[in-house]
């Protein structure tokens, strides 16, 4: 189980750097992703969930990788998770505050760009650590509206969402590009 779960969390955070890099998300941003992960009981909880005992991952996610971290049905994952999303500013929770006033209103702040290009590192690098194509487009497309984010946030999050898709069509080679009049294989389109 701790095997495959360090595995897992390695894989992401090499991958989360690699997309962050493409993002201009700084280095140091880059290095102290997810640090926390590494905390002993908050290892313990996202070990225990994602993986059994003999180290097989279970199924707990969709095909774009999104689980509910409230309906888990563990108290102790969907504590740690909660305390992740908070104190990781590249997670949209960090950037809601419940109102102390007896309703369930609560204000959002709008996310620094810093925090929005790695939460598109972050979503990009879980997705290839799943072996997921294209994951923050896919995972924006299905869970977006669930996001609670300013509205000039989510200008900028379609703006990175169609900016992810050139740089997936790049990545993914000639075949997968749109024929256009600067390429010379496909003059007479």
């Amino acid at each position: 189980r701790h095997l495959a779960y360090a595995r897992y969390v390695l894989l992401h955070k090499g991958f989360v750097l690699v997309e962050g890099l493409k993002l201009g998300v700084p280095i140091w941003r880059l290095l102290l992703h997810d640090w926390d992960k590494f905390v002993p009981w908050r290892w313990m909880a996202y070990a225990n969930y994602f993986y059994a005992e003999n180290g097989e991952p279970r199924t707990r996610r969709d095909k774009t990788g999104y689980y509910r971290p409230d309906e888990t049905g563990s108290d102790e994952f969907d504590r740690a998770v909660g305390l992740h999303c908070r104190r990781n500013l590249h997670h949209w929770q960090a950037w809601v505050l419940p109102a102390d006033n007896g309703d369930l209103t609560e204000k959002v702040f709008e996310i620094p760009d810093v925090y929005v290009r790695e939460m598109v590192a972050d979503l990009n690098g879980a997705g290839r650590a799943q072996g997921v194509n294209s994951p923050a487009v896919e995972w924006y497309k299905k869970n977006g509206m669930k996001l609670k984010l300013r509205v000039c946030m989510e200008l900028l999050l379609h703006v990175l969402e169609r900016l992810l898709i050139i740089i997936s069509r790049l990545i993914q080679g000639p075949e997968h590009r749109r024929p256009n009049s600067h390429d010379k294989h496909n003059q007479g389109y």
